[in-house]
């Protein structure tokens, strides 16, 4: 049975993904600072692999790294107050009603929360058996294991702003006769922001066992790799507080609407995720 023969190359790897893996290649040709990266655990034969030009590091063998998530959104924002009426007139000389007060406007709403990122996976447990290399003299082999990197938390969103207080009505003058402007509305309050999501845990290392000749000519490197844990999120500001609404008039001087408070808290940070466990990378020379 003829099995696949694959050319490698930087721009062109060899990659070996899935959940499981059970490969068999005839002649692997790596130039060009190829390389190879294997996602997938089971067992890989190589009959032949014929190395001319090589990457560093060769042949990568980990997990995938934790994908983040968007940031919470940010909270929103508090309704205005509605202006008030103005005052009327019933005639040209008589005074009506006094204009209205403005509506206090409501409160903004908590910022959301960030969502906690995802871990990273597992690294492979691969098997790799390859029975003849080619051109081996003077390179170095550096083989790398590891899992995946976890993903940084995502941030709280910030606390939407208070709404602003409606105007109060204008006054209006009737003749002689006026109608009483309105006061406004007070300031709605800002949220609180939403607290962070905690970083990913990084994936455990996987066990790596190569089976390759004896090369004397070549320097065999592996690296056994620490996934790192993704950084926590950032908690949300506090929104602000919403304008008092505007008052007019002689009668009302001295008299004002309340501005909104701001929010008191701010979002907590995300912890960061745990790093991954070492692997294990075994060369048997056969």
């Amino acid at each position: 049975m003829a099995f696949p023969n694959v050319s490698v190359t930087k721009d062109k790897p060899l990659v070996i993904d899935g959940t499981i893996t059970n490969s068999h290649y005839g002649t692997v040709t790596v130039t060009d600072s190829g390389f190879i990266q294997v996602i997938a655990s089971g067992v890989i034969v190589i009959d032949e692999l014929v190395l001319t030009s090589i990457a560093t590091p060769f042949l990568l063998c980990g997990g995938d790294d934790g994908k983040p998530f968007k940031d919470g959104p940010v909270g929103p924002v508090g309704i205005d107050g509605v202006a008030a009426s103005s005052g009327r007139c019933l005639s040209a000389g008589i005074a009506g009603g006094n204009a209205a007060n403005g509506g206090t406007d409501g409160n903004g709403v908590q910022g959301f929360y960030g969502r906690n990122g995802p871990n990273g996976t597992n690294g492979t447990n691969i098997t790799i058996h390859i029975t003849k290399v080619t051109n081996p003299s003077n390179l170095t082999v550096t083989i790398v294991s590891d899992g995946g990197a976890g993903a940084k938390g995502a941030n709280g969103g910030a606390g939407g702003a208070g709404g602003a207080g409606g105007d109060g009505g204008t006054r209006i003058t009737c003749g002689a006769q006026h109608c009483s402007p309105g006061l406004g509305g007070n300031g709605g309050n800002g949220a609180n922001g939403g607290n962070a999501g905690n970083g990913g845990n990084g994936g455990n290392g996987g066990n790596i066992n190569i089976y390759i000749p004896t090369l004397p000519d070549t320097n065999i490197v592996f690296t056994n790799s620490v996934s790192k844990g993704g950084i926590g999120g950032i908690g949300g500001a506090v929104g602000v507080g919403g304008a008092a609404g505007g008052v007019s008039g002689e009668e009302n001087t001295g008299l004002s609407a309340t501005p909104g408070e701001p929010g008191t808290i701010v979002g907590i940070n995300g912890t960061s995720g745990q790093d991954g466990l070492v692997g294990q990378i075994t060369i048997n020379k056969v």
